[in-house]
């Protein structure tokens, strides 16, 4: 709600046309979601918005969440395909971005997991990651805007919602432990972007086969161990088509390759196999 008042507010600053995209997993009692739309309708009608609304029935997976955010996000890639240009804007906050790093923190994620949740990924935009929840509340407060708090977000068998009543403490303990998880994620976001330098550089020595990737064994060598690990990352999220989670880790036998060793291949599993062949290092997938 807070993100489409000031979208809507500043629409003279940006100069773009702003257009509400709402989805209704299907995962809450009906009441409460239609108290959600009547909201979200007050607010179009208020700013003569226009309003996409899709209605699901999302099945009970294991995974529900991701199943949610994947439909949420097919739905909005549809209404922005309307649009030339379009950006998808969404409200995710400072507090989102806190979870979600101390979640990849906990899960043993590696650099590139700590960075967070990013502020752009293709058309999709996050502006308010620096921005607190209670600090928008209070701008919906000042601007006299309903909203509706989602109850599933209370659902201790998930454990973001569990974090969520449990981060605050931590700043209790150390009122600077919030602003120092943002710079974590804000550092390796920079670290990041450095890596992907070298690791561009490095791609550029590739030699591209049908369901593989080969390197010169002399240049990979040329490279210090963190460009290395994040070389081969790269080539295994190419050869799985990039359905890589962030926080996902290959094992270190993928990482810290023996190149030593007299037999070709030096690592397998995870439908991939690393292959010392001659003078190339070569990713191939294994089906």
């Amino acid at each position: 709600m807070a993100l489409a008042a000031l979208l809507a507010e500043t629409k003279q600053l940006h100069q773009k046309e702003v257009v509400l995209a709402h989805f209704n997993h299907g995962l809450r009692p009906a009441a409460e979601t239609t108290a959600d739309l009547e909201v979200i309708k007050s607010l179009a009608n208020r700013y003569n918005l226009k309003l996409y609304v899709e209605q699901a029935k999302l099945t009970i997976v294991k995974n529900v969440e991701a199943t949610a955010r994947n439909a949420r996000y097919s739905f909005l890639e549809e209404v922005a395909a309307n649009y030339n240009g379009a950006n998808i804007t969404t409200a995710h906050t400072a507090n989102d971005q806190l979870e979600t790093v101390y979640l990849r923190f906990s899960s043993k994620a590696g650099l590139m997991g700590l960075k967070g949740i990013p502020v752009q990924r293709g058309i999709i935009i996050r502006p308010l990651l620096s921005v607190y929840k209670h600090e928008l509340e209070d701008y919906l407060v000042k601007k006299q805007i309903v909203w509706h708090n989602d109850s599933t977000n209370n659902d201790t068998k998930y454990k973001r919602n569990r974090l969520r009543q449990t981060l605050p403490s931590f700043n209790q303990l150390d009122s600077n432990f919030n602003t120092a998880l943002l710079n974590l994620a804000k550092r390796a976001d920079e670290g990041e972007t450095m890596l992907n330098y070298l690791v561009d550089e490095a791609l550029s020595h590739l030699i591209v086969s049908e369901n593989s990737f080969a390197l010169p064994l002399s240049k990979f060598n040329q490279y210090p161990q963190v460009v290395q690990r994040q070389l081969l990352y790269t080539l295994f999220n190419k050869l799985m088509k990039g359905k890589v989670s962030p926080a996902f880790r290959l094992p270190e036998k993928f990482l810290q390759l023996n190149l030593t060793k007299q037999y070709p291949v030096l690592a397998q599993g995870f439908g991939v196999k690393i292959i010392k062949q001659k003078s190339l290092l070569i990713m191939a997938a294994n089906p």
